[in-house]
């Protein structure tokens, strides 16, 4: 028998020329091997964006997994396929992927939680002003924008914050919260597919970060993009535990092209045998932002995505048990805070 490599490098080969199935279902190149139930795996996802998706920038991603000393020991490629756009805005993947963040470009200032607003002020050391806190899309009606030239305006470090997981950037006299929000799911179309990755690590986070950076280096050095696009335009990989249940759930699919189960997924596995059961995790994934304590006692909000990145799995079912509140996902108001305990 082959490798499984093996064949999944012959597989793009023969995708080359047309990468999405006639049926407009997924092209799954790997079958997906199952859950794993050893504690000190990680199940991690790669998917190239649909911008930068092309049979060489998967190649280059697949050879750096390929030439690592930890393949086949240690880190394995057990998963793979081609999701065409017509699959994934059929099932609105990408919004249910980017819900939480879509959440806070639609409402803007009304989604500031009372502990956002103290953050933002803390760190902008200024009020906290309704009327200069806008989300994506207000932005692009106020500033007279294109999604594309909101996500691409570059400003400087001092005019970017991050509160509560969420990425605020200062354009003329406004903040903005999900600013790139528009454009990813406007770069979404039914003629745009995604190719999909599954790597089951058994040598840590931190190793694995170090190959996805090795990833970037590889597609820049071989010119294939402008070496002043981030990483996160061309690529992306899940950062945490709880992300590789979220990813799963929108990119994982059967041979026969139907979508898997949370349960189907290692992490969600582990997470139901520790006492978190499946219809719990679907909260968590709704509504993932969490109250935490700092050290020093003080409370303070993240998503559990950020929270938990680069976490092992005991790390982040740990993290998670230590969290004081969820935070429902609701327009804030003086008379509705939206805490759950």
């Amino acid at each position: 028998m082959r490798e499984p490599f093996t064949l999944a490098t012959c597989a793009l080969a023969r995708y080359t020329e047309s990468m999405i199935d006639d049926r407009g279902r997924p092209t799954v190149l790997l079958d997906y091997s199952g859950v794993d139930d050893d504690p000190a795996v990680e199940d991690i996802f790669v998917y190239v964006r649909p911008e930068t998706n092309n049979v060489e920038i998967e190649s280059r991603l697949l050879r750096v997994i390929k030439h690592c000393p930890a393949y086949r020991n240690g880190l394995d490629l057990v998963y793979m396929a081609n999701l065409p756009g017509e699959y994934i805005i059929d099932r609105h993947i990408v919004e249910r992927h980017y819900a939480h963040k879509l959440f806070f470009a639609v409402h803007g200032a009304a989604s500031f939680t009372p502990e956002m607003r103290e953050e933002f002020e803390r760190r902008t050391r200024s009020p906290f002003r309704s009327d200069c806190v806008l989300g994506g899309y207000q932005a692009l009606k106020i500033l007279c924008m294109t999604p594309e030239e909101l996500f691409g305006t570059w400003v400087d470090d001092d005019s970017m914050i991050a509160v509560a997981g969420q990425t605020l950037k200062r354009i003329e006299n406004y903040w903005v919260i999900g600013s790139d929000i528009p454009a990813l799911l406007h770069r979404n179309t039914r003629n745009t597919d995604i190719a999909v990755m599954l790597f089951r690590s058994r040598v840590g986070y931190p190793y694995f970060v170090e190959l996805v950076e090795r990833m970037y280096e590889d597609i820049i050095d071989d010119g294939l993009v402008d070496r002043r696009i981030p990483r996160s335009r061309l690529f992306h990989y899940s950062r945490s535990p709880f992300e590789q249940i979220l990813d799963g759930t929108g990119y994982l699919v059967r041979s026969d092209g139907s979508p898997a189960k949370i349960d189907d997924l290692t992490f969600a596995r582990y997470l139901d045998r520790h006492g978190v059961p499946v219809r719990c995790i679907r909260g968590i994934l709704r509504h993932p932002m969490f109250l935490w304590r700092s050290p020093d006692g003080e409370r303070y909000e993240h998503d559990i995505y950020g929270e938990t990145e680069h976490c092992s799995y005991p790390d982040a079912l740990s993290r998670l048990e230590e969290a004081v509140g969820q935070r429902l996902l609701v327009p804030w108001s003086p008379m509705a805070s939206g805490s759950a305990a």
